[in-house]
């Protein structure tokens, strides 16, 4: 079905409404699930040891930039309840699932986020929502997307959109201090002198982003 309203959190929502399945599996329109991935995803889905999690997104084109959208890994790795912090990277909404008993104990998806918004950030907070409520995830290899989005290694569109990602991470990061993680606040102190390290330009830039993006958060709650 197509929805007029913008907002990638929305329209995950009108997928969440309108489908009666347990378990909610999400990917992008620029996607190819990999022909195992409903097999995958019903074999490796246990309910009764994890409730949500995320697949592999594989880049198959080599002249494609890798920093957008893509995640590799082989072991199957548990995402701890209680986290202060969804690591960034771990729920991209190109391949996410969830049982649906998720979205009734933590409510649905944040639809002032996600592609189409100023705040593409949705996959990230409604992960660290779950794992905050307590529930445990999983990241699992065998379940597998390939992401074609079409931007070139190094080229300007990529580094844009690169630099957009840095900005929703400071959405994000700001949306966790609105609900009361203050342990935000570690994180930017951290960032400062990464294992003591000193900061550097690029450091510095990519921060800086994060921060701006935080701040574009905090005053559009200011301005709701």
């Amino acid at each position: 079905a197509r929805i007029e309203r913008p907002g990638l959190g929305y329209a995950r929502n009108c997928g969440i409404k309108s489908c009666d399945g347990d378990i909610v599996s999400f990917t992008d329109d620029d996607c190819e699930l990999d022909k195992n991935y409903f097999k995958a995803l019903q074999k490796a889905f246990t309910p009764e040891t994890f409730l949500y999690g995320a697949g592999q997104i594989v880049i198959s084109d080599e002249s494609l930039d890798t920093r957008l959208a893509s995640i590799s890994f082989t072991q199957k790795t548990e995402i701890p309840a209680g986290l202060p912090l969804m690591p960034f990277g771990a729920m991209q909404g190109a391949n996410i699932f969830f049982a649906r008993r998720v979205f009734e104990l933590c409510g649905l998806f944040n639809e002032d986020m996600g592609a189409g918004t100023r705040f593409p950030c949705e996959d990230l907070e409604m992960g660290w929502r779950a794992s905050n409520r307590g529930l445990v995830g999983a990241l699992i290899p065998e379940i597998i997307v390939y992401h074609h989005h079409g931007l070139k290694k190094g080229s300007p569109e990529a580094d844009a959109a690169v630099a957009s990602y840095d900005r929703a991470r400071g959405a994000y990061l700001a949306s966790l201090l609105a609900q009361g993680s203050l342990k935000v606040w570690l994180h930017w102190a951290e960032s400062f002198s990464p294992n003591g390290a000193p900061i550097d330009k690029e450091r510095y830039a990519r921060l800086g982003r994060e921060l701006q993006g935080a701040g574009e958060y905090f005053q559009f709650l200011g301005s709701r």
